[in-house]
């Protein structure tokens, strides 16, 4: 836990398997288009949203080329129907 400026921000860590992953994409702030959001759907609807990366384009290249890599590997993801 870090707090600066009267704003405390917490650093985890999150393990989500392949399997679970339904889709990811990256999202943009209108407001502020340097910050950038990397989102994840679970295969059971959840979303999850992660910020702060070192490098955000390579970051969101090397989860997209692995969730692409184990859906082709043949393993079958069913989709969420809501």
């Amino acid at each position: 836990m870090v707090l600066m400026n009267s704003i405390i921000i917490y650093f985890e860590q999150v393990m989500i398997p392949l399997d679970k992953i339904s889709t990811v994409s990256s999202e943009t702030m209108l407001e502020n288009p340097s910050r950038k959001y990397i989102q994840i759907v679970s295969t059971d609807g959840h979303d999850f949203w992660f910020m702060g990366f070192v490098n955000f384009e390579k970051a969101l290249q090397n989860l997209s080329e692995s969730v692409s890599s184990f859906k082709e590997a043949g393993i079958a993801i069913q989709p969420v129907v809501a």
